[in-house]
């Protein structure tokens, strides 16, 4: 479900993912030292006079930096955007998300003309999870075979 439609799901945000890219975002803007307050006072609190990538966390520092440093211990060794000077939260919410095969189907699902209705159900069709004969043998007095 969390998938972009071009790829079979239904563009839904990962809301996790999408939390992670905004603390990557402010990863970005600690090591370019951007001129934001509460930047400077990450770098006057707990940076001081510490290299940011081996900065270990304080026992006293919030939860919240502890996350962050989290975060970048994880991407320590392939995040790349350590030098570029643009950040787009879109391009790394897509890349944190990886890479999926192309849906063949997408494009006919979810063209313009379709009705959003029929839309979703061809995408629940398409993965298989229309539970009719679940429903019908629910109802049926007696067994019915629900494998299609």
């Amino acid at each position: 479900m969390c998938l972009p439609k071009k790829y079979g799901g239904l563009g839904l945000k990962n809301v996790q993912l999408w939390n992670t890219t905004c603390i990557v975002k402010l990863l970005w803007q600690i090591t370019r030292k951007k001129d934001m307050l509460w930047i400077k006072w990450i770098h006057s609190r707990y940076l001081k006079t510490h290299e940011f990538w081996s900065y270990p966390p304080p026992s006293e520092c919030s939860w919240y930096w502890r996350k962050i440093l989290r975060i970048r211990d994880h991407l320590k060794s392939n995040w790349p955007w350590h030098n570029a000077q643009k950040f787009s939260v879109s391009d790394c919410y897509l890349w944190l998300l990886g890479t999926h095969p192309v849906s063949p189907w997408a494009s006919a699902v979810w063209s313009r003309v379709a009705t959003p209705r029929y839309s979703l159900i061809a995408w629940v069709s398409m993965h298989g999870k229309i539970p009719v004969l679940d429903r019908l043998a629910r109802f049926s007095a007696s067994s019915m075979d629900t494998s299609c």
